[in-house]
């Protein structure tokens, strides 16, 4: 039951009766802890020589006490060995549940990240999303283990209240009441802890965006000179974190103090109303033992739901991460793409990010036709963006429709449909690992032969020849031991190895110098000759072999045609045209 809970907070599969069996250690070792106190009953009445006596209550102490201190001590002995076996043991399976707990949550995170556009549509950047992996993962597991600590307790703690309950009803009722008031004192904490566990979720969720945003703009800061500034605004943000964190921990401590205390005084009533009551010595002293032993489980309860409670705020957050990451963004196709793309139809298509945002797409109607390059340009805001997300199914259309030979786009496979797909952008990414690694990641199942063909095509052959471990030359962290020319050509021939019918260019060559953008462009036209292409540029010198331009303006499909039949027409284009000083296209031969 415990596992089938903890999976509905955290969406996540735990190892079949392992948190049960947690709490059955647990029950197990407040069996064992209760029977040592009360076999200090007979060990004390053997110790001052009153073995008979009345036993009503605990006929088989009658038989232990009889037996002689050293069988008692004994007895004692193994019950502790035993006690600390169980002890160690719910340790270690408490430990294993709140690891593998972190696991399954990490992984399923990863996975909705992997699959979802979370970034785009769920209200989590990437601030949000590295918070939830590194921290919130393991705050939800360690939320899991204080829930299996507050259960283990209050079975410890039954099982040390019916044992006084069997040795003196009378001292059990006070004793239940006092304790009883102890706790209504603590409720106040509780709430405190609650409220200030949410502010650290989002104190540390502040944090985590303003070092990605300091690290991601680095070099800015050092140009303008903001160092200074940037570490005043980090401190702050940091203070106010520690701050926080430091009051939620003195509201974990304080129940522990407070439980200490209490039991003192409980312990001072008690003995007074045992001596007038007339229990015997044995009696008395064991009830004692269980009820000072009892501050135990109470204070662990406490505490562990102190810090459950603390922690309900990033169980909130990962809940609510979950949620939005689970709901689709686009609908899924069951329809597998086989055939060759023969033409991409976008039909009367209409988008916006959100209800109450602005149209990026107005009525968007053209044609992309096989084994042609199709450009698609306009000013910042006309689309452009836009259209690669739909062609990537990132996003389906708020009205309208894709169509792809014919047939609805958002009935095809996603993976299917991407297979066919090969994007070459002005933003390259690279892993950490070998130049062979980053360009065998366009098909994992690429030889070697054929990912140093790939390479060849896209103009590698004079780059890794410099470098001493050839293709197996680690490129760093983004790529930074690459130079930006080298990067596209290792990306290039990445999308070369996964030989896609579509080639997707987004602004592939505007962040390079004449002779790399000139090395790449001449790579790109020959690779994409016979292929379906889709450039998005603001350069229009980038769509030299051009066949058909897609001309958007404020969502808006202001002019379709070839780059020399626009420009004849003195509209968008060749605004566009004059404004970059001349720079003429070629027509497609």
């Amino acid at each position: 039951m415990i596992a089938r809970q903890s999976s509905d907070v955290i969406d996540a599969r735990l190892p079949p009766g392992l948190a049960t069996l947690v709490l059955a250690v647990g029950l197990v070792y407040a069996v064992l802890e209760s029977l040592i106190l009360i076999t200090f009953i007979p060990l004390v009445r053997s110790l001052i020589g009153q073995v008979d006596g009345d036993w009503t209550r605990f006929s088989a102490l009658l038989w232990l006490g009889r037996q002689g201190t050293s069988f008692i001590l004994a007895t004692l002995c193994v019950l502790v060995v035993a006690k600390i076996g169980c002890s160690l043991l719910r340790s270690y399976l408490t430990e294993r549940v709140e690891g593998q707990t972190a696991h399954a949550l990490r992984h399923r995170i990863m996975e909705l990240t992997l699959a979802s556009s979370i970034e785009r549509s769920g209200g989590h950047d990437q601030a949000d999303i590295l918070t939830i992996l590194s921290d919130s993962s393991w705050k939800v597991a360690a939320a899991m283990g204080h829930q299996l600590e507050v259960l283990s307790a209050i079975a410890v703690g039954l099982v040390l209240v019916v044992t006084m309950v069997l040795i003196s009803p009378p001292l059990s009722v006070v004793a239940i009441v006092l304790l009883g008031i102890t706790a209504l004192a603590m409720r106040a904490a509780t709430d405190a802890a609650d409220r200030n566990g949410r502010a650290v979720v989002a104190d540390n969720k502040a944090l985590g965006a303003r070092m990605l945003e300091n690290i991601n703009a680095l070099q800015m800061i050092r140009i303008f000179g903001n160092e200074r500034y940037e570490l005043d605004r980090f401190s702050q943000t940091s203070g106010a974190l520690t701050d926080r964190v430091l009051r939620l921990h003195l509201l974990w401590a304080l129940p522990g103090a407070l439980t200490e205390a209490a039991v003192v005084g409980v312990l001072s009533v008690l003995i007074l109303a045992g001596t007038r009551l007339g229990i015997e010595v044995g009696a008395l002293v064991s009830f004692l033992s269980i009820l000072f032993r009892l501050q135990i489980p109470v204070r662990s309860l406490i505490e562990n739901k102190l810090a459950r409670d603390g922690l309900r705020g990033s169980i909130e957050d990962v809940r609510h991460f979950i949620d939005a990451a689970r709901r689709p963004t686009i609908t899924a196709g069951k329809v597998r793409l086989s055939d060759p793309v023969e033409e991409i139809r976008f039909e009367d298509v209409w988008f916006r990010y959100a209800d109450d945002a602005p149209w990026a797409l107005q009525g968007v109607s053209f044609v992309i036709e096989a084994g042609r390059m199709t450009g698609i340009v306009g000013g910042s805001g006309a689309g452009k963006t836009t259209i690669m997300l739909l062609l990537f199914r990132f996003i389906d259309p708020t009205r309208g429709r894709v169509l792809v030979n014919g047939q609805p786009l958002i009935e095809f496979e996603v993976a299917s449909w991407r297979s066919q797909l090969g994007l070459m952008a002005q933003e390259v990414h690279l892993l950490d690992a070998s130049i062979a690694d980053n360009i065998r990641y366009g098909r994992l199942d690429a030889d070697r032969a054929e990912l140093e063909q790939a390479g060849h095509v896209a103009g590698l052959d004079d780059v890794v020849s410099r470098l001493e471990a050839g293709y197996d030359s680690l490129v760093g962290n983004t790529g930074y031991r690459l130079s930006g020319g080298q990067r596209q050509r290792v990306a290039l021939a990445r999308v070369v190895l996964r030989n896609p019918s579509v080639l997707l260019l987004d602004e592939a060559t505007n962040a390079l110098d004449a002779e790399a953008e000139m090395h790449i462009k001449l790579a790109l036209d020959s690779f994409g000759r016979g292929r379906t292409v889709v450039a998005i540029a603001h350069r229009l010198s980038s769509l030299s072999g051009a066949d058909v331009i897609v001309v958007l303006d404020h969502g808006t499909v202001a002019e379709i045609g070839a780059p020399d039949v626009l420009l004849n027409q003195r509209g968008r284009f060749a605004e566009l045209y004059e404004l970059q000083a001349g720079e003429w296209p070629r027509q497609a031969s």
